[in-house]
């Protein structure tokens, strides 16, 4: 009848995978592919798919899983052949030893790819920056009045930036690569 502040301890769950980050860059003729996850356990591979139209995606290769508390991959993928296609957009399946699957985020490369793409323009709590440089960004994002709201670090690939402020409207951003402003642009908060 009443809540204890005590808690049960279960010592056998397992804790889901994470994928820490998952980047595509291009590195000369071929794509880069690099992520990073934690907690893996009970996981038998993991599946590089691609697409050209970002729905239709077919495996490349196959990677044996470690297992281990922090993983690091890497991949290079040959583009060679789809030069025709405007944008590449990758993701990882992570298939686990009981059949279970679950997707990395996606990401893409553009063939004449700019150094930064900010999207969605309409956002409520979150939007995403694609680093295609190989160097870390700064994002300032300011409000109308140009009060400064957020200050961060951009890292290569593709970055989830929470928006948790109460500000909303019409807001201003630049990403900086090494004190050149290289974007500029706007987006709107709901």
């Amino acid at each position: 009848t009443s809540f204890s502040p005590f808690g049960i301890l279960n010592n056998n769950a397992v804790l889901p995978l994470q994928f820490l980050s998952f980047t595509a860059q291009k590195c000369g003729n071929h794509v880069c592919l690099n992520w990073k996850t934690a907690n893996e356990q009970n996981v038998s591979h993991f599946e590089i798919q691609r697409s050209t139209d970002g729905r239709n995606f077919i495996t490349i290769k196959t990677e044996a899983a470690k297992n281990q508390p922090l993983n690091l991959y890497s991949y290079e993928d040959d583009w060679a052949g789809l030069r025709a296609a405007d944008k590449i957009y990758y993701r990882i399946r992570q298939v686990d030893g009981d059949g279970k699957i679950n997707y990395s985020a996606i990401a893409f490369v553009k063939q004449n790819a700019t150094l930064a793409e900010v999207y969605p323009t309409l956002f409520s709590k979150s939007f995403t920056i694609q680093n295609n440089s190989t160097d870390n960004l700064q994002l300032i994002m300011y409000s109308s009045d140009g009060k400064i709201l957020i200050k961060q670090t951009v890292h290569p690939g593709v970055n989830n930036i929470n928006f948790g402020s109460s500000d909303s409207g019409v807001l201003f951003y630049k990403l900086i690569k090494k004190e050149e402003v290289i974007l500029t642009g706007k987006l709107i908060k709901q």
